[in-house]
């Protein structure tokens, strides 16, 4: 007998098993972040699910979208976010092992990248591009959906240990550092003051920034997010743990010149710390940057040393090299960021060239 199936949009409560069906895959997923992300985006998260009603839609029609939860076995999960740039991003997209090559998932992408993303509906206007982070055997797969390969993306991964970060001296020699009370100095070549703040997010002076440079480098306007993480780096700083840091850097004139965020994630038993996003206007305060943020993630640890993991576009070789030659991160996965649309709104070089760490392969 044909199975009878239908997508429908996720209630709050379902994030959850976004996250089981995330650890059941390996993937990484910050528990807090994903259930932030639901408040401020709660369109575009979708639940295929098989159904007992014949009079529900069967594979072969086409599904129609519902709201009513019900106790349906879910066989796929798929999130989606489109930003007022214009520019849309599919994160998270799991079938069901046992369902897997059925055409369930062929179906659930084609309904969502045509009605829902390159369509206006309550989720915001029309997207003019649409993004997604592909292994590369599911290159294929989003080949067949109208999606082209762009860039590849590299995951860094390695142990840093606390007597290489001893004030950035043996990472970069041209740090001179000063601390004073919770704010640390920092001028590399004498050209910049680079703050350094443990709870850095102020809500009355900098979230709007932060905000709006997130949106320049990766077109992602999302300021729950941000408000969220300023709780998380707030009970991280309370129980002095590496849970949820961040780091500001700011030129002589004030502005904002480069930005870093360092969490920590759970992964199979393993706790990891996922560097990014990081966006700097130099190769100077890129190094700047994660330096200070490894500092404080070792200073709070109780081994000698952390887990890091960074994931970044191929393009910026300059950082590649930093990654893997100075901190000694080997390479462990390769993904293809494919583009539909038009993917000129965000691969111009300018703005490639200053993201030294991408923000998530599942939240982009």
């Amino acid at each position: 007998m044909e199975s009878k199936w239908r997508i429908r949009q996720a209630e709050e409560p379902e994030v959850e098993l976004y996250l089981k069906w995330a650890d059941r895959e390996g993937w990484v997923m910050r528990p807090e972040i994903t259930r932030g992300f639901y408040k401020e985006f709660p369109y575009g998260w979708f639940i295929c699910e098989l159904i007992s009603d014949s009079s529900k839609t069967s594979r072969d029609q086409k599904p129609t979208i519902s709201n009513e939860r019900t106790s349906n076995k879910a066989i796929g999960v798929l999130h989606c976010v489109k930003y007022r740039s214009n520019v849309g991003f599919i994160g998270f997209f799991v079938v069901d092992p046992e369902h897997r090559g059925q055409g369930f998932g062929q179906k659930m992408f084609q309904y969502v990248v045509e009605d829902y993303l390159f369509a206006e509906n309550g989720g915001g206007p029309e997207a003019k591009a649409v993004g997604l982070f592909a292994m590369k055997d599911a290159v294929p797969f989003y080949m067949r959906h109208g999606f082209q390969k762009e860039e590849e993306t590299v995951r860094f991964l390695g142990k840093v240990r606390k007597e290489s970060l001893v004030m950035g001296s043996k990472l970069d020699g041209s740090l001179n550092t000063q601390v004073t009370g919770k704010v640390e100095i920092i001028r590399i070549n004498n050209q910049y003051d680079v703050h350094y703040l443990n709870y850095f997010i102020r809500i009355e002076s900098d979230l709007e920034e932060v905000v709006l440079m997130d949106e320049k480098y990766n077109l992602t306007f999302r300021p729950g997010l941000w408000r969220n993480w300023i709780e998380g780096e707030r009970k991280s700083l309370e129980k002095k743990d590496n849970s949820c840091s961040s780091v500001l850097y700011r030129d002589v004139n004030g502005r904002l010149a480069g930005m870093g965020m360092l969490g920590g994630v759970t992964r199979q038993g393993l706790y990891l710390l996922r560097l990014g996003p990081v966006y700097a206007e130099s190769f100077e305060i890129f190094k700047a940057v994660v330096t200070q943020l490894l500092i404080k993630a070792t200073c709070f640890s109780k081994e000698d040393s952390v887990v890091i993991f960074v994931d970044l576009l191929v393009g910026n070789k300059e950082a590649c090299d930093w990654y893997e030659k100075t901190l000694g991160l080997e390479k462990t996965l390769t993904t293809i960021y494919m583009w539909k649309g038009d993917s000129s709104i965000i691969f111009a070089r300018d703005i490639l060239n200053k993201t030294y760490a991408l923000a998530a392969l599942d939240f982009p």
